[in-house]
């Protein structure tokens, strides 16, 4: 969990969640450039904060962290996260990069969806969706090696935005922008997805 601002993000502290000691127990940081955070992710003893402009930091500790340095791509990231041995940055309009180590200058892009993106998931195996814009994911079955854009929300309309997407207990779970608001799927594939 993370709370971030123009120039802060709030790490959770010793005392834990709950009751009316919650509050206290966040301490402000300052980050390494006056950027709006969107996204931060901890993996493989590292933690990844994604910010406006492309921009990223990085913190072994949480709380000395690195000076903002420049993705190939500038708009904001929307989500960072590390799956199978590698990091990936979504950026708002559907660019995905991939780094092996999160360092300045080892990223690449491995897909374009020029769609906007949201939230990302996996089942914990090999497969990765991002819901998109337009009812539509980008999806990988192979840890991210390969893309594809699939339309696996069409029940849910054209204009419908896959704003948030999960899985588990054998389920992958939708949110939608508009008409029904949760759509469910054992697969996850195209003409799967129910409403309740």
């Amino acid at each position: 969990i993370a709370s971030v601002d123009a120039t802060t993000v709030a790490a959770l502290g010793a005392a834990g969640v709950g009751g009316s000691s919650f509050a206290s127990s966040w301490a402000s940081l300052a980050l390494p450039a006056p950027k709006d955070a969107h996204s931060i992710h901890y993996a493989n003893n590292l933690w990844v904060l994604g910010m406006d402009g492309g921009k990223l930091s990085t913190s072994t500790d949480g709380v000395t962290w690195s000076d903002a340095y420049q993705l190939p791509i500038t708009t904001e990231t929307r989500n960072v996260f590390y799956f199978n041995g590698n990091w990936f940055v979504t950026m708002r309009y559907g660019e995905i990069l991939k780094s092996s180590t999160a360092a300045s200058g080892s990223w690449s892009q491995v897909f374009d969806a020029n769609l906007e993106s949201f939230q990302w998931a996996t089942d914990g195996s090999s497969t990765i969706k991002i819901g998109l814009d337009g009812s539509r994911q980008a999806t990988s079955s192979d840890s991210g090696a390969t893309w594809s854009l699939v339309n696996n929300f069409s029940q849910m309309g054209g204009g419908t935005k896959a704003i948030a997407i999960a899985y588990g207990h054998g389920l992958w779970m939708s949110s939608g922008s508009t008409g029904n608001i949760i759509w469910t799927s054992p697969t996850g594939n195209a003409g799967s997805w129910t409403s309740p």
